[in-house]
């Protein structure tokens, strides 16, 4: 199905009534565990249904879903994430603080001016993704530990990174410009001086 048409079923009532028990239980319910396919979702943006304008996913449980080619400007607070699919959906000042995301798939998502404090990602693929902050170094995270994920490919730019931990990452080709990574560990990743272009990196330790 085209991108077109996945973000156009959304305004089709058929879709949305043959949806509607899912979103109760994403939304409403905050426990989804199906592989459903929610492909093209639009949440707190411009373009999205009545019932999505003000939802989130705040400390919802969720596994096996598809939530690719998503719009979302919303908070995913301490929510527990598996096995989900968000690939090539843009997150605009989404809040992630004390979240978990398992075995999730960002592949070429656009991440802006996340906030992700004490958020928790695990072998989770961030290929070809783009973390950029709004303005100078405009947001980021403070204690976000990143364990076994990819960065293949990835851009973060002008983010406040202070006191994370990346350990056994992929940086193969990634690149980090104008951010703050005061005290970041990289354990085990295999980065190298190149890859960090005009960043704070006092106390930080690249191996």
């Amino acid at each position: 199905m085209k991108k077109s048409d996945l973000r156009a079923r959304w305004s089709n009532n058929e879709y949305l009534a043959a949806v509607q028990p899912t979103l109760v239980a994403l939304f409403d319910e905050k426990v989804l565990r199906s592989e459903a396919d929610l492909r093209g979702m639009t949440v707190g943006l411009d373009g999205a249904i009545k019932p999505l304008e003000f939802a989130s996913f705040d400390q919802a449980t969720v596994e096996f879903v598809n939530l690719s080619l998503s719009r979302l400007s919303c908070s995913f607070g301490k929510c527990d994430f598996r096995q989900v699919v968000l690939d090539d959906s843009v997150f605009d000042t989404c809040n992630f603080s004390g979240s978990r995301f398992s075995d999730c798939s960002f592949r070429s998502t656009r991440l802006t001016a996340p906030t992700m404090d004490d958020a928790l990602f695990l072998s989770s693929d961030f290929s070809e993704a783009r973390f950029i902050g709004r303005r100078s170094r405009e947001y980021g995270g403070r204690r976000t530990v990143f364990d076994g994920c990819s960065f293949r490919g990835t851009q973060l730019k002008a983010l406040e990174l202070r006191a994370c931990r990346f350990i056994n990452c992929r940086f193969d080709g990634a690149l980090f410009e104008r951010c703050d990574l005061r005290g970041v560990n990289f354990e085990n990743c295999g980065t190298h001086e190149d890859q960090f272009v005009e960043c704070n990196l006092s106390g930080a330790a690249i191996a």
